[in-house]
């Protein structure tokens, strides 16, 4: 249909009844309870306060500050020794049956010994493709996500066993990976 061929009667008349048209049209009355008990009834998330944003930046400042200090002091007290022969893993959790407070011994151990090998992987860095790096620092960075959450879910329930065997789990993976890109570099 063209211009041509639209009567102006007829836009006339469509524009006279768009006119009369109400400019809002207010819902009836006995809507409005209805309404007001759906609006009131919304559930709110109550957040936990280790599951604020700030309290999370604060533990991983913690942790990285603790890392940082714990790898310049092996740097410092001749922290290059093979890391990739010398510093074994810890004992992974035996059929989680260890409660929070063993797992705590545990976890000591895994950071002291992911110390020990993120030291000697920061001296060996220059061997390694800038990429290899970059891939290195992702895969730190989900895996840390990880601990903080499952440390999280374990302090708020600490006798879950499926929990400290999923933290043991994570820092195992965290170990490992860490170890072989050590290997790599001393393979280059």
């Amino acid at each position: 249909m063209t211009e041509d061929n639209i009567d102006q009667s007829k836009l006339d008349e469509l524009a006279t009844a768009v006119a009369r048209l109400p400019r809002s049209i207010e819902p009836p009355e006995d809507f409005w309870p209805a309404i007001r008990a759906g609006i009131t009834t919304i559930p709110v998330r109550v957040v936990a306060w280790w599951q604020r944003p700030a309290i999370l930046a604060a533990a991983a400042m913690l942790l990285i500050a603790g890392s940082s200090l714990a790898t310049l002091a092996v740097v410092r007290n001749g922290g290059s020794r093979d890391a990739t022969q010398s510093t074994a893993a810890p004992a992974p959790v035996a059929g989680g049956d260890a409660t929070l407070a063993q797992f705590t011994r545990i976890e000591t151990d895994y950071i002291r010994t992911v110390n020990e090998l993120s030291a000697v992987l920061e001296a060996q860095q220059s061997e390694l493709a800038p990429g290899t790096i970059a891939k290195l620092h992702k895969s730190l960075r989900v895996i840390d996500a990880a601990i903080v959450e499952a440390r999280a879910a374990l302090a708020a329930d600490p006798s879950n066993k499926h929990l400290t065997e999923i933290l043991s789990a994570t820092y195992e993976q965290k170990v490992d990976l860490i170890r072989r890109t050590t290997e790599m570099a001393v393979g280059s």
